[in-house]
This record gives structure tokens, sequence and C-alpha cells, in this order.
């Protein structure tokens, strides 16, 4: 297909019987998009069934349970040629059991927004359906975007290997290109691209296209994947989403935990509504309650949404055609909606898990880097079960200063696997140098404790200072950081205070704050005595060669320090204590 012209789309729809793919048929015929002995050869089939009006309806109806029932059950997508523009018709279903391919179809069309568009030339009102047609007026096309092609159906072709078809909704497919269709996480190059059996150099939004893909098997990828460019933001699994719907047609009350059907783009997924989060006017999008028990017919409200099974959706803001949806239940459209914000799972795919031994704390997880295997340990940090070691039982009382919820929460949250490096380079061209190459970081718990601390919820909130946590910590790592500078001892020692760092003066805290968990034993007030007393604690776990890692039971992290440098920091905070901190003058 050349592209001289614009290429559209325009969907049919109307309730079941009232001549939907007759007419379609017909004007694709009169267009040219169909040869008259086809016409003459479907004419003769139907009139042999006893169906002679349905000649022009089986242009479009091309499964065989359409023909022999009479109705469009899935979507059928065609081709003609108009004075102006190239349109792809697509015929939908109109009975009630195919609705979400009604809405499939649907979602696909370019919209024209009817008759009022007053034109120079005149509105479009009284044409004939031809001019009617080269009357609409294209959307903008969103090229800039990156790619996104949700998957209509997926084929297998002899000789050609796998096909997948969709629609371009943003973005430019191109031959060569390296595309990851989500969820699945499927990355392959695509081989060629084709509409309506004619090769393109490019795929823009609004074409219907089939794509040759590499190396992927039919079972691989399926309707209600999205393809993308694997270099440019491609699609991910969505993990949750936060969606503002209306509620249009339910005989009853939806409540937490309903779980009905969305369609979204070309998926058909069932959904939790895992949370209510606030009741909104329909109309001005203004909050009318916070947490409501339930919704009902005509109310609209923000919702936090959980897939059942692997989904692939977008914000409606990033990306419009993925990020709205219609609910399905009870054979009716009970909602619509659009999707505010979107939560992506993190793949670890890379990373296998070994199966679990009786009693042991340990998960362990293998991966290959380069040809060496590597193998990390991991301890879950705040729960523990009752066939783990006694010094796992005990966990940390964070609850105490931080609130049980708070806990709850931070149960939940994701390890981070970090690289130690043991030299210049990385770990893929250098390979791993000891077992240690790997470590476990839970940075990201730590800053959100630091900044949401305290049992009270206003103890610091809006950046004010009812208690002096932080300014303990800071005051620690400055000193730690002068006693290390000031240091002489030999670089080719086996160990010096330099072993020593932020890290252990953090835990530190994290420990206090557990001894010490009450917001009056930090008042901002007391903050030289508070310090006096975490450097105290400080001096405590380096003379005692022990401070056990706030997140991971019985991993003490002084390990591995000699005992003499341990004792010589200590003596020389011991110092600094007595003379009134010296060194802070002498840094100034």
């Amino acid at each position: 297909m050349g592209k001289e012209k614009l290429h559209i789309n325009i969907v049919v729809i109307g309730h079941v019987d009232s001549g939907k793919s007759t007419t379609t048929g017909h004007l694709i015929y009169k267009c040219g998009g169909i040869d008259k002995r086809t016409i003459e050869k479907f004419e003769k089939e139907a009139a042999e069934m006893g169906k002679g009006s349905f000649k022009y309806a089986w242009v479009l109806d091309k499964l065989k349970a359409e023909r022999e029932r009479g109705i469009t059950i899935d979507i059928s997508l065609w081709k003609f040629e108009t004075s102006k523009y190239y349109v792809t018709i697509i015929d939908a279903p109109g009975h009630r059991d195919f609705i979400k391919n009604m809405i499939t179809g649907t979602s696909q069309m370019t919209w024209f927004k009817g008759w009022k568009i007053n034109r120079k030339e005149g509105n479009a009102s009284g044409t004939t359906l031809l001019e009617a047609l080269d009357a609409i007026q294209p959307p903008t096309r969103p090229t800039d975007k990156p790619l996104r092609l949700p998957l209509q159906d997926v084929y297998k072709i002899g000789g050609i290997g796998t096909v997948p078809v969709g629609r371009v909704e943003t973005g430019v497919l191109k031959p060569g290109m390296v595309v990851t269709f989500a969820p699945v996480n499927v990355t392959t190059e695509v081989k060629s691209v084709e509409m309506h059996h004619e090769a393109l150099t490019e795929a823009l939004p609004g074409d219907n296209v089939g794509f040759n893909v590499k190396n992927v098997s039919v079972k691989d990828i399926r309707r209600g994947n999205v393809a993308g460019d694997s270099k440019n933001d491609p699609p991910q699994e969505a993990a949750n989403f936060t969606a503002q719907v209306i509620i249009l047609n339910h005989p009853g009350q939806i409540s937490a935990g309903y779980a009905p059907v969305l369609d979204c783009h070309t998926a058909h997924i069932a959904c939790k509504f895992a949370e209510l989060k606030e009741k909104i006017d329909r109309r001005s999008g203004k909050k009318l309650e916070d947490n409501p028990k339930s919704l009902k017919s005509g109310d609209a409200a923000i919702v936090d949404m959980i897939p059942g099974k692997p989904m692939c959706v977008e914000s409606f803001s990033e990306y419009p055609p993925l990020g709205r949806f219609a609910v399905r239940d009870m054979r009716q459209t009970v909602a619509v909606g659009v999707i505010k914000g979107v939560e992506k799972k993190v793949s670890t795919t890379e990373w296998k898990m070994a199966r679990a031994k009786p009693g042991c704390p340990a998960v362990t997880l293998t991966k290959t880097v380069g040809s060496i295997p590597v193998s990390l340990d991991l301890v879950l940090c705040l729960q523990v079960k009752s066939s783990w070691p006694p010094f796992t039982q005990e966990g940390f009382k964070i609850e105490r200063w931080l609130g049980a919820k708070t806990k709850q929460e931070h149960k939940r949250k994701p390890f981070y696997l970090v690289p130690k490096y043991e030299g210049k380079g990385s770990v893929e061209h250098d390979g791993v140098a000891s077992k240690d190459a790997w470590r476990i970081s839970f940075s990201h718990i730590e800053k959100e404790i630091l900044k949401n601390h305290g049992s009270g919820k206003t103890c610091c909130e809006r950046g004010g200072e009812n208690c002096c946590r932080k300014d303990c910590l800071k005051l620690l790592k400055h000193l730690l950081h002068l006693l290390k500078e000031s240091d002489s001892s030999p670089k080719d020692v086996d160990s010096s205070p330099k072993d020593v760092c932020s890290y252990h003066a953090k835990t530190t805290l994290l420990h206090a704050c557990c001894a010490r968990n009450k917001d009056d034993d930090w008042k901002a007030s007391e903050l030289l005595g508070c310090f006096k007393q975490l450097l105290l604690d400080f001096q405590g776990h380096l003379e005692a060669g022990k401070l056990q890692n706030f997140f991971v039971p019985g991993q003490n992290l002084l390990f591995g320090i000699k005992k003499q440098t341990l004792n010589n920091l200590a003596k020389q905070i011991e110092e600094q204590l007595l003379n009134g901190f010296p060194i802070f003058a002498e840094g100034l």
C-alpha cells in the first residue's frame, strides 16, 4: 500500500441483525475491496443455506461459526479506498455474548465527533456515505512517543513463521527493530512488517499490521500482549494501577475485593478492586469522601486495582489507548475508567530460586555472570518463622517507634542485589573475585525509615525539627569521617579505621531508635545529650566487636575488622567525648 493517501480506521457498530456486516460488505465490494467472483460464490453458498440476503455480510463473517449462526463474533478488518483515504473498516459484533470483541474493535477506530464540525466547504450533513468518509478529519498520530502495539492475534504461517497482528497505537514499527512483548518479557527482532498483504518500511499509529518476528513460538506471545521498542521505554507488566472509574450500571454495591473483567486495549483480564481510595464528583473531580466502604451506580471514584493475571497497561496521560478500559460483569458494562498511574512489576527472571531447606532461614538465589555461577543467601529481614534459629525469632521492635503498620509495609518490600566490585572494571568483564561479589542493599527501606521516623504521626513532618534523630546521625557520620581522615596508619596494613563506614553509624542509630523508642527520648532541645548517648552506643559496639545488621539477623557488620582497629577507634571516640570534640573545631 502506498503512502500517497492517508490511512484511517472506521468502525461499524449497532444492534444485532441491524445490517452492519451487510452494509459494510456491500461498501467494500463497491469500492473494489473484493472481486465480483467472490461475491457470486458467497451468494451461492448463502442461498444453499437459506440465507441469500447474507452474501455481503459473508465478506466479513469469515469464521464458520459466524456463517452458520449468521452473526458476527470476532471483529473483522477489511480495506478499501476512497478518493481521499485508504480505509480500514472494522465490523464489530452486536450480540451481547461478544461485547468484549466489540470493545476491541471500537478501541481501534479513528474517532469522528459527528456532524457539527464547521468547515469552509460546509458541514457533512446530507452527504453520501463515501463523501462522509472523505469528510473525516484524521486525528494527530503520536509518532513521537515510544512504540506501543497491543496484539490482536498471533498466527503461525508456513514458510514464514510467527506473525503477531495488531494496531500501532503510538510510535513507529520498522523492520529490523528489536521489540519486547509485555507482560511475557519476550524480546526479538522484527523481520518484516505488512499491512493488508503489502510490505511496509514503517508502520505508523493507526496502522493495522502483521509483522514477522525471529525465534519466537506462537505459544510464547498471545492476544493482549503489548509490543514496544526494547531500547525506548519498553512495556512492562503492571503489578497494580490506580484508576479513576465511573460506575455505570451495577445492581448492588461494589466493595474492595470485587474482581470483574477489564477490557483494556486487546486484553481481557479479571482485576481486583484492591482499595477504594476516594469517592469524587464525576464532573469536577473534587474529592467527596476518603476510603468509601462501597460504590454504587452513578458514583465516581479513585481506586487501586490488581490484575488477576499478568497484564500490561499504561497511564492514560502517557499512552491514552492503553490507559482507558471498560469493566464487564454479568454480561453488561458495569463501569468505565482511565488509568492515573501504574506500578510496574520488577523483573527477576535472571535470578533462580533454589528449593527451600526445612528449618533454614535463608533463601538461596543463583545466577550465572559470564561463565561463573554466583549464589546469594537471603534472610528475610522483619518477619521470622518458628522453625528458624532462636536468634532470628526476636526480630526488631520497630513497631514501637514506627508503628505496626510501617513494619507490615516493610515486610512486603523487595531486597535489592548490588554488585560489590573486587577491583576496577565490571563483574561481567573481570569475573567474580570472591563469594562476596554481591551484597544485599536495604537503602530504600533505610531512607524511608529515616524520613518517616517517630512513633507520633507528626514527629518531623513538613521539614519540622521536633526531634534530633537525623541530626545525631549527621554528627556521628561527620565525626567518623574526620577521625578516618586524620588516621595515619600505613596503607598496606590489613585493617584500618577506614574499614568502619557510615553504614555502621546508620545501623547504630537504627538500633538506638529501637532501644529508646519514645519521641521524648530524642527532643531537639537535647541534641548534645542524645548525640553523646549515641556515641556511647557506637563505642560499645566497637569494643564488643559486634554490630548486628538491622535487617539480617545474625550478621555481624564488624566481622573481619581487626579487634585492635576497633579498640583504637573506640578510644579516639572516648577522647573526643571527654575533651568536648576538639576535632570538630579543627575541621572548620
